[in-house]
């Protein structure tokens, strides 16, 4: 995700995926590219932070929902 959209829109995105949630749990793997609006995203889906890293400039972050989550590198 690259911050596509407005507020508006992601909080409309992150109900979508948490009732689909709701229907059937499975991991979930978030990478969310400049991450302006990770607080709520993180919140929405109850995400955690797995990995952060920067590549060509740009700051990435991992979001998971799966307890095993990845293994920092």
């Amino acid at each position: 995700m690259f911050n596509p959209f407005g507020m508006s829109v992601i909080d409309r995105v992150m109900q979508n995926i948490r009732e689909s949630l709701d229907r059937r749990w499975r991991p979930v793997w978030l990478v969310y590219n400049d991450p302006v609006y990770v607080t709520p995203v993180k919140q929405s889906l109850q995400l955690r932070e797995v990995m952060n890293y920067t590549y060509g400039g740009h700051d990435f972050i991992v979001l998971s929902n799966d307890s095993a989550g990845l293994r920092s590198h």
